[in-house]
């Protein structure tokens, strides 16, 4: 698979790469959720938020309108779904908001009632990374705190996307990653720390009196995978990236393993010649406490394209100009088998003919790790749900209702004024 006619030399967090990834990243989106028991799926469809309970393969529509809502996320306990809420003017974000939805009634309540799109002026022409909708559906995301009390969402500060942190109400919105660009944030299991893809800029050293001046700093520095804490102290960088390997900030968000002690990340080669979106990645595990960091294997895909849950990676791969990219998945070498192995049966054509889609979506792991399913939407026609077990099985397909939109208000119909009769004389 190659992509090396994207413009841009590696993947970075400007402005200028992201949107150079933008004809790539757009329909990358929508992406099914799991709850965190599995027994429900949050979907955006065409801009609306859609749940399907997995057992019974129903499914309900929480919104309507004229607003979009994207990119939902799940409480720990089930009971919310935080989402992205924009104003759209010609696919331009024009106000963004942060709103929960009761998943039970659909009932919403807006968390931060206006997120900051802030942009700069480069080249003459206006570079507002969350001002576009197919950059904002892949840069933007939401994670809740374990005990459901806050949440953590990516916004904009100057030209970068960073952290911010708020209460579950919305109170106190505040921006927790100072000074650097970072996306993705993932809360640690007991609460107590937050990692996140960063940008860190270190200082030029000033050269010595007499002596040669020093290299010119680099363009961008390779993404850092970073912890911090909620009250915005401790931050520190737990693999800076520097190798010849780094972390992908547009792949999957960092994955903590239970006991909290290690972070499951997608990486990718750090050469300067090998392009934006790389045809291949990797599955990495770090220590939180010291960056020792090890690889458990290959993925046969670009990390925009690849989902974790279970310790299992889900990943497409095939050419860019293929309708019905391969589903793969990788298991853990604890499962008992070889690094990087891809088992055959789990491999399937992308849904047949049936789910031609013109870009790859993201798949999405049930948190045991048994199920992977992909929400194929095309601009036009019949949603379809493909459900494949990863232990093997026989794909499933559910169609999904076409989301509706808000009913149009009745306008009143005026009775006609009866012409007054003649007066006799």
């Amino acid at each position: 698979m190659s992509y090396s006619h994207i413009p841009g030399r590696r993947v970075s967090l400007r402005a200028a790469a992201v949107l150079a990834l933008a004809p790539l990243l757009a329909g990358c989106r929508p992406d099914a959720l799991w709850s965190p028991d599995g027994s429900k799926l949050a979907l955006d469809v065409r801009g609306r938020i859609v749940t399907m309970d997995v057992g019974t393969r129903k499914f309900r529509q929480l919104t309507r309108g004229p607003l979009t809502t994207f990119n939902p996320a799940w409480s720990a306990d089930g009971t919310r779904l935080a989402c992205f809420r924009a104003a759209l003017k010609q696919q331009e974000i024009t106000s963004l908001s942060l709103v929960a939805l009761d998943p039970t009634t659909g009932k919403e309540t807006v968390m931060v009632p206006k997120i900051p799109l802030a942009g700069k002026k480069q080249g003459g022409a206006a570079i507002q990374m969350g001002g576009v909708l197919e950059i904002a559906q892949e840069a933007l995301s939401i994670a809740w705190s374990p005990d459901g009390s806050k949440v953590v969402y990516t916004a904009l500060s100057g030209e970068d996307p960073t952290v911010w942190i708020a209460g579950a109400d919305g109170g106190n919105p505040r921006q927790l990653v100072q000074g650097k660009g970072a996306m993705r944030p993932s809360w640690s299991p007991d609460g107590n720390w937050i990692a996140y893809y960063g940008m860190s800029k270190p200082k030029q050293p000033e050269p010595a009196p007499g002596a040669e001046a020093q290299p010119a700093a680099p363009e961008s520095d390779p993404p850092s995978l970073e912890v911090i804490q909620p009250d915005g102290s401790g931050a520190r960088v737990v693999w800076d990236g520097r190798g010849e390997m780094m972390p992908a900030p547009f792949g999957p968000d960092p994955q903590w393993t239970p006991d909290g002690k290690n972070l499951l990340i997608v990486a990718e080669s750090s050469k300067k010649d090998s392009g934006p979106v790389q045809d291949t990645c990797e599955l990495w595990s770090v220590s939180v406490e010291n960056g020792e960091h090890s690889k458990l294997g290959g993925v046969a895909g670009p990390s925009i394209f690849v989902n974790l849950a279970g310790g299992r990676a889900a990943y497409f791969t095939g050419k860019k100009e293929d309708k019905n990219p391969t589903l793969g998945i990788l298991f853990p070498p604890a499962e008992g088998r070889s690094v990087g192995e891809l088992v055959s049966p789990q491999q399937r054509k992308g849904g047949g003919g049936r789910t031609e889609v013109d870009t790859i979506p993201v798949p999405s792991l049930s948190p045991d790790g048994k199920w992977v399913v992909v929400p194929f939407v095309p601009k036009t026609g019949q949603p379809i749900l493909l459900m494949q077990p990863t232990g093997g099985g026989k794909t499933q397909y559910v169609p999904m209702p076409l989301a509706a939109e808000a009913p149009a208000a009745k306008k009143p119909v005026k009775k006609p004024v009866p012409k007054a009769k003649p007066r006799r004389r």
